[in-house]
Order: C-alpha cells, then structure tokens, then sequence
C-alpha cells in the first residue's frame, strides 16, 4: 500500500484557501450593502425633513393650528426635538430651535450621534409627546400642533 499523505496535504490547503475566499467574498459583499443602506437611509431622512419642513411652514408662516404628516422613513431612527434635556447637547447645524431625525440606534445613542442626523431649525421651541424622541418604527401619521409660544409634534392616536 503507498503514502498517500502528499495527495492530501494539496487538496486540504486548496479546499482552505477556497473556504477562506468566499468568507472574503460574503464580508465585502455584506460591507457594500451596507454602506448603500446607510446612504439610502441618509437620503430618506432628507427627503422626509423636506417633507416635514412643508408642513411646519404652515404651522410658522400660516398660522394654521393643527396639521398632520405621514412620516414613513428612514425605519428604527428617532425624530427628536432640540435644545433637548440639561446634558443633551443641541447638534452643531442647530440655531437655537430645531427638530432632527437622528441616526440609528438606541435612544442614548441617537441623541449622542443626532450630529449626523437632519435637522430643520423653527422659530419656536418643538416638543415631542411627553418631550420624548420619537421612534420611527415604520410610515407613521404625525399630528403638529401650534400652541402660540410652541410647536407640539406627536404620534396620531
């Protein structure tokens, strides 16, 4: 009978090799999507502050007292209302005013990184229901209130 550990040896290290390029294949393929994703996101939450932004001209310039909008996107992003809370701090593309949609993540962590969010400044101040982030968990119908000296954003009921 031969030694056939010399067949083996070649066919182990190809067989490696193989499994280790298409893991690199997966990898670089799961890292594009995501930053395709991350931009798509990017430019939804542009698109809806846009939106959005209409409709607090009505409330500001108009003086209409209630109006709604249907926020559809970007999924699992918070729509926070600044100056915020002592310790939160307002993001650097705010006046004094502003409403954002801020970056995925947990509430902490999306009022930390809102800096990379979008963000439209008012004149007055905005508060979320119960002064609260609001977490965009899919197309949700928002109603803005003009209360004089504020702007009450909220979830419809």
């Amino acid at each position: 009978m031969k030694n056939k550990k010399g067949i083996v040896l070649p066919e182990t290290l190809k067989l490696i090799i193989g499994i280790l390029c298409i893991v690199l294949l997966v990898y670089l393929a799961v890292s594009i999507y995501g930053l395709f994703n991350n931009k798509t996101a990017l430019e939804q939450a542009k698109g809806s502050m846009s939106q959005m932004g209409l409709k607090l001209d009505k409330i500001e310039k108009y003086s209409e007292n209630l109006t709604e909008f249907l926020l559809e996107s970007p999924a699992k992003w918070y729509l926070i209302s600044f100056p915020y809370k002592d310790g939160i701090e307002t993001p650097s593309q705010c006046k004094r005013y502003c409403i954002c949609i801020c970056m995925e993540g947990d509430k902490k962590n999306a009022l930390n990184s809102c800096a990379s969010g979008i963000c439209r400044d008012v004149s007055r101040r905005i508060e979320t229901f119960n002064d609260a982030p609001i977490y965009i968990s899919g197309p949700m119908n928002l109603v803005i209130r003009n209360t004089g000296n504020k702007i009450i954003v909220n979830k419809a009921t």
